[in-house]
């Protein structure tokens, strides 16, 4: 689920970031943590506004699958 936490291409570069960090194990820490925090500052906000909007909705899609699964055969 996306929850709308940042612009998508700085989530775009985000990812990027992490992916070549997989590919470099050796990379400074330094640079781990930065990459590390970048992913974080793009898939979660530290404010309570946002942390009770993403509880909101993952609420309603948990309930959306149960209606799903209470229907199916």
């Amino acid at each position: 689920m996306e929850l709308g936490t940042a612009p998508r291409l700085q989530v775009l570069q985000a990812l990027r970031a992490d992916l070549w960090l997989a590919r470099h194990p050796d990379a400074p820490s330094s640079l781990r943590r930065s990459i590390k925090q970048r992913m974080r500052r793009a898939f979660h906000v530290e404010t309570d506004g946002w942390k009770r909007h993403a509880v909101g909705e993952t609420s309603s899609a948990v309930r959306a699958a149960l209606d799903g699964l209470a229907g199916a055969p």
